[in-house]
């Protein structure tokens, strides 16, 4: 568990590194770290934070950060579909 929480903030100071390859790499990773963090934790804190690199200013930060979107979904797939729902509210404020 110690490992699990020490590991996450390092992630996320990489997602918000000068090099969009840093931060391409770094939001790749995130779907990992998940599985092990687990769902509420996943939801409260690691979603909203890529929801915020689909509008970067680098296309493969953008992609990468949807790609970790659809793999996270097809991680907790099992749980309800409700539980992604949040998404659709940020969508609208991300891209609307």
């Amino acid at each position: 568990q110690r490992d699990r929480n020490e590991l996450y903030p390092i992630v996320l100071d990489l997602c918000h590194d000068a090099q969009f390859e840093v931060r391409a790499a770094a939001c790749d990773s995130l779907p990992s770290i998940c599985e092990c963090l687990g769902l509420e934790i996943t939801m409260n804190m690691v979603l909203p934070e890529i929801l915020k690199y689909l509008t970067d200013e680098s296309t493969l930060v953008k992609t990468s950060s949807f790609q970790s979107l659809v793999r996270i979904s097809n991680i907790f797939g099992n749980c309800k579909k409700s539980s992604f729902a949040y998404l659709y509210y940020f969508e609208g404020k991300i891209f609307h």
